[in-house]
């Protein structure tokens, strides 16, 4: 269930990211191309699996993930523990914030969406 909300909610918000023509009808491949004007025009979106984020005995390098993450306008993380997925999370925003140009707003945690391996987990969104 949890995943069909986040999956609408995904399709409503980039359903929202396309252009319109003049007349209201979607633009083709060279109009929507012709009308980008900058950078400022896309949106990167990023979804990341990582193992078992949160659990103590899996060492992760929040510096590397902040590194490979960073620009992102929204960054999707999969497999967040409910025990240390949150404070886990915390981590990569904190060390996202140090190296950004612009800072990150502060994370959604949902958890409790699935079970993984031995444990329930969920997701989250900077």
């Amino acid at each position: 269930m949890m995943k069909t909300v986040l999956y609408l909610l995904i399709f409503i918000f980039l359903s929202g990211c396309g252009g319109d023509g003049p007349t209201g009808t979607p633009l083709d491949t060279k109009e929507r191309a012709d009308t980008i004007t900058s950078k400022a025009d896309y949106i990167k979106i990023g979804a990341f699996n990582i193992a078992e984020l949160g659990n103590p005995e899996m060492n992760k390098d929040f510096k590397t993930i902040a590194r490979i993450i960073n620009g992102m306008d929204l960054i999707v993380l999969q497999e967040v523990r409910d025990i240390g997925g949150a404070e886990a999370v915390g981590k990569i925003h904190s060390e996202l914030n140090a190296i950004a140009t612009t800072t990150y707003d502060s994370p959604l945690v949902i958890p409790n969406a699935g079970y993984g391996f031995q444990a329930v987990e969920g997701y989250a969104f900077i």
